[in-house]
């Protein structure tokens, strides 16, 4: 589902998933009375974006990045301030100029940290992750704090503010922790996960991403109401002797075994105790990218706020 809010353009999850909900707090940091905007233009926040689904007619692009889709053709309608990284420049062929960095950097210049330092681990799955796996049980005999991307962002940023150190699968999770300079790292557990979005970041950061994989832990029927339950178990069955299998074919998978757990447990553990691998971007990199986006907030705010 798309969602406009004043003129902004982003994905809103049903869920709730804390990178593409920023788009609802952060721009009123640095853009006053966005709704002054031209009713004609959509503004082009963050997220995986760039793509052929974007809506028709001019469109303004503030840091969002390509993926999901094919290739968009740039035309005149397109107007740009500021993409995610390196990767969406060139595959759009743009000019270079405009690779900054992920607008949620910004939560480095306008979040206002006043937790201490209480958690020495969070840990940040992405949001169908969250939906997938209880990953609640993993984290509680790791003794880790579980930050689930479907918090609001408030909730969000309280819990990760207050964490020494961060594992993430969550893109978002890794560049708010950066932003709030809390070292990271990246991890990998279910094939949906996207490099390109990934290395797009992290080169504009001049970071590498090298996420080390862990199994996926299933548990999706936790989900269920008591009709679900019926319907899935109904169907389990018909296509357990080859009826309408085709129809069947996306079950979700069954409640992983605890053996299955355990195995996925020791993996994070075996992180946590032997890998001391973290990710920061320097600080005189993160200091010049929040610049750069204040220099585009004053020649945007100049072109459509201020005139």
């Amino acid at each position: 589902m798309w969602r406009w809010i004043l003129k902004l353009f982003f994905h809103k999850d049903e869920r709730g998933n804390f990178g593409d909900d920023l788009n609802e707090s952060l721009w009123q940091h640095y853009i006053p009375n966005l709704e002054k905007i031209d009713s004609t233009k959509n503004f082009v926040g963050i997220g995986t974006l760039l793509n052929h689904k974007l809506p028709k007619g001019n469109k303004i692009i503030f840091g969002s990045g390509y993926g999901y889709g094919q290739v968009p053709i740039v035309d005149k309608a397109w107007e740009f301030f500021a993409v995610r990284g390196p990767k969406t420049a060139e595959i759009l062929k743009i000019d270079k100029k405009f690779s900054i960095t992920d607008p949620a950097i910004l939560l480095g210049d306008f979040y206002e940290n006043k937790n201490k330092k209480t958690t020495k681990i969070g840990f940040i799955p992405h949001s169908l992750s969250c939906y997938y796996g209880d990953w609640k049980e993993v984290c509680n005999s790791l003794g880790i704090e579980l930050i689930d991307p479907c918090l609001s962002v408030e909730e969000f940023l309280a819990k990760l503010s207050k964490c020494e150190s961060v594992i993430c699968e969550a893109m978002h999770g890794a560049i708010a922790a950066d932003a709030l300079r809390i070292p990271w790292k990246p991890i990998a557990i279910y094939p949906f996960i996207f490099d390109f979005k990934w290395h797009d970041w992290t080169n504009s950061l001049n970071m590498e991403y090298k996420p080390t994989s862990v199994s996926p832990i299933w548990h999706v029927q936790r989900h269920y109401n008591t009709k679900q339950h019926l319907t899935y178990q109904f169907k389990k069955t018909l296509k357990s002797i080859g009826i309408w299998s085709k129809a069947f074919s996306e079950l979700p998978e069954i409640k992983s075994t605890q053996q299955e757990v355990d195995l996925t447990t020791l993996q994070i553990r075996s992180i946590i105790e032997n890998d001391n691998t973290y990710y920061l971007s320097a600080d005189n990199t993160h200091h010049d990218k929040i610049n750069q986006y204040k220099e585009v907030f004053e020649k945007f705010n100049s072109k459509y706020i201020l005139k």
